[in-house]
């Protein structure tokens, strides 16, 4: 086991300004180790680096993909920014699709801001997010919040889920209750995206006038 507060310790020592090089390069060196890190939330709460560090590690340890979504539920309560939910979201990519939305459905309603964004920033790079009756089923999560940086979440994630089912997103958009800002991020993601074409872009766009 690596002691958490050795690993703290370390990258307090990063140079100022130090970039994700920096700490992927330290990452690198304690795989090799292949040993789990401690856990401290008292620790991790408070460094970014140290919770990337936690998570790659740890994580990459675990070659079935769902221990991995049960070990992110076990530690999620040490994410303090969109930067701790978005730079683990490959961890789970192969996991099982029913076991995700199970615990997405929780994670949506959650007090905690992170988790929710969690609950959405999860499907973005899995496999199975170009299945017609997947991307139904993870819609079926997108609702209306007031919170900026779960509205952006919304928005990537139905913007990703378009580049493989643009009808169904569309309908979504054109039909659903779900508030003007998540609707607008989605907009503005698929317009923005290079893996969308124009007409389909130009259809999404006049949506803006309905």
């Amino acid at each position: 086991m690596i002691n958490i507060n050795d690993v703290d310790k370390h990258i307090s020592s990063f140079p100022l300004g130090s970039k994700v090089k920096v700490c992927d390069e330290y990452i690198s060196q304690l795989k090799k180790l292949k040993e789990p890190i401690s856990y401290d939330k008292e620790l991790l709460v408070q460094s970014p680096w140290l919770q990337r560090t936690f998570f790659f590690v740890n994580l990459s340890l675990l070659k079935d993909y769902d221990e991995r979504l049960l070990f992110i539920d076990k530690y999620k309560e040490v994410f303090t920014s969109w930067g701790s939910t978005d730079q683990i979201i490959k961890f789970v990519n192969n996991s099982s699709p029913d076991l995700m939305l199970q615990y997405a459905k929780k994670y949506v309603y959650s007090n905690d801001l992170f988790v929710r964004r969690w609950g959405y920033v999860m499907f973005i790079f899995h496999k199975n997010r170009d299945d017609k009756d997947f991307c139904t089923k993870i819609l079926t999560l997108v609702k209306s919040d007031d919170e900026l940086t779960i509205q952006m979440a919304e928005g990537w994630l139905l913007c990703e889920l378009a580049i493989f089912n643009p009808d169904i997103v569309y309908e979504f958009l054109k039909n659903s209750d779900v508030c003007y800002k998540v609707k607008s991020w989605a907009i503005s993601k698929i317009r923005d995206s290079f893996r969308i074409d124009d007409d389909v872009k130009d259809r999404f766009t006049k949506l803006r006038n309905i």
